[in-house]
Parts: C-alpha cells; structure tokens; sequence
C-alpha cells in the first residue's frame, strides 16, 4: 500500500527503530508488477535470523520509503519470504518489521472501509473493507516473538501485506473484464513513471 501524498520525510529507515544494525547500508530492490507469478504464490518462513535478514529487511524498508509506501511485502520484491513492513505513523518514523506474522485474532464486529491501492498495482484504487481491529503474533528480526495488536490504518494496511504472504493480490477477485482495465492502467502508469 502506499500513501497518496508524500511529506517531508527521511528517505533512510532508522535502523534502530527497525531492529537491525545501523552498519548496513540500504538497497533499493526493484519492485514485482501485477500479475507477475511470483505475487501469486505463497510464501515460506523465515528459518534463520542473521544478518542477511537484517540486510534485507533494511532494503525492503527503504523500498518502501522511496516509492511512498505506507506497507510493502517481502514478495514484492521477488523473495517469498514471511516478512512484511508496515508503517503506522504515515510519517516514516514508525515502521514495523513482522517476520513470520500469524493473525490470532480479528474483530469483525467493525469492519473499516479505506480507498486500498499497492505498489505493485500503480495507478489503480478500490474500496475494500476489512476488519477495524486485529491481533498478530510475529518475530522481530532479532528472533524475539511479539503479540501486537493493530487498529485501524494500521490493521488495514496490515492484512493487506499479509494477503501478499498467501499469494494474494487485492486485484485478483475482480473480473476479467475488470482485471484487462486495471492491467492496461498499471502498464500505462509504469510507461510514465508514476
């Protein structure tokens, strides 16, 4: 997911704030375009904390940084790998790492509605609803496990990255006449570098 408006905002994550070392120096990964296979499958958890984790939860967050991104998946990048990002704050200050997240329980009694756009769907909005409040379990990148609870924006553009992990692309329930448009909108605004 990515915000409409970008702020004055630092282009580098803060490593501390990501827990990871603040040696390493961020990649920016090219990003997977819909209906690229690889956002079609699921993907695998993550079985060793190292630095190479590290690394790489530091390019998938300056990715998502530089493209505007409020939430980005580790498929989006081509890895198919248990690791999502989400920013809560909207001003880049408060991304959070979830590596292997597990949702353990949803309150659908208030269901949210948001316009949901995605990185790798430029162009192209749809009003979804989704579950105002859910509660995830998931590592840190320092192997440390953690039971957050998310409200709101944050719950929204949470269960969007975690749909990422199953394979799944909000775009895909549409129909096939529907979906033609939507991918004649992203290849028109890929040509123009939005």
């Amino acid at each position: 997911m990515f915000k409409n408006e970008v702020d004055d905002y630092c282009s580098v994550p803060n490593p501390d704030v990501l827990g990871i070392s603040n040696k390493l120096k961020p990649v920016f990964q090219p990003l997977v375009y819909w209906p690229d296979k690889k956002l079609s499958q699921q993907c695998e958890n993550v079985s060793e904390f190292n630095e190479t984790l590290e690394q790489f939860v530091f390019d998938l967050a300056y990715s998502m940084v530089e493209r505007s991104g409020i939430g980005i998946a580790a498929p989006q990048v081509g890895k198919l790998l248990n690791v999502i990002i989400v920013e809560q704050q909207l001003d880049y200050s408060h991304p959070i790492v979830l590596i292997n997240p597990k949702i353990v329980d949803t309150d659908e009694s208030f269901m949210y509605t948001m316009r949901e756009g995605c990185l790798s769907v430029p162009g192209y909005y749809e009003d979804r609803k989704r579950p105002q409040k859910v509660v995830v379990e998931y590592y840190t990148p320092h192997d440390i496990q953690i039971e957050k609870e998310f409200q709101g924006l944050g719950a929204f553009v949470l269960q969007h990255e975690m749909d990422h992990l199953q394979g799944k692309v909000f775009v895909d329930n549409l129909s096939k006449f529907k979906q033609q448009r939507v991918l004649n909108k992203v290849k028109k605004t890929r040509r123009i570098g939005r």
